[in-house]
C-alpha cells in the first residue's frame, strides 16, 4: 500500500513539473549559476586558455616540456609522469612564470652541477623568488 503511495505522490511531482513553465527568474538563476562555475575555472580570470580544453599545447610548452624532458624527469622529484602533464601544467603559466622557468631548464641543460636544483626551479618549486630581472 505505501508502495503505491509513494507512486503516485511520485507522479504527480514529476507531472506537475513537467506543465509548469519557466519563469524569467529561474532562468536569471541558471545564468548566476553558470557565471559562477565560469569564475571557479580561474580561465575567465586569467585571460589564458584553459589547458584543458582539449586543444594542442603551446608551441612554447612544449619546447619547454622537451627541455624539462630532456634535463630534469632522472631526478626523484620530477612532478610529470607525462608529456602531457607537463603541458598541461605549462598552459597556466603567467607569462613571468614561463620566463623563470624556461630559463631555469636552460641552466639545468648548461650548468655542470646542482642540476637537480636548477630543475626544481624550472618545475616552479621554488615560484619566482631567484628569477632574472
Amino acid at each position: 500500500m505505501r508502495s503505491a503511495i509513494l507512486l503516485l505522490v511520485l507522479l504527480a511531482g514529476c507531472s506537475a513539473s513537467e506543465t509548469t513553465t519557466p519563469t524569467a527568474d529561474a532562468a536569471t538563476d541558471t545564468g548566476a549559476a553558470v557565471a559562477e562555475t565560469s569564475a571557479d575555472t580561474g580561465a575567465a580570470d586569467t585571460g589564458r586558455p584553459d589547458p584543458w580544453d582539449g586543444g594542442p599545447p603551446s608551441a612554447e610548452c612544449v619546447t619547454h616540456c622537451a627541455c624539462m624532458k630532456e634535463n630534469c624527469a632522472k631526478y626523484s622529484r620530477h612532478p610529470y609522469k607525462t608529456d602531457k602533464e607537463c603541458t598541461d601544467h605549462c598552459g597556466t603559466f603567467t607569462a613571468p612564470e614561463y620566463k623563470c622557468w624556461f630559463y631555469f631548464c636552460g641552466e639545468a641543460k648548461t650548468a655542470t652541477s646542482n642540476n637537480e636544483h636548477w630543475c626544481e626551479h624550472a618545475w616552479g618549486t621554488w615560484g619566482l623568488e631567484e628569477c632574472p630581472k
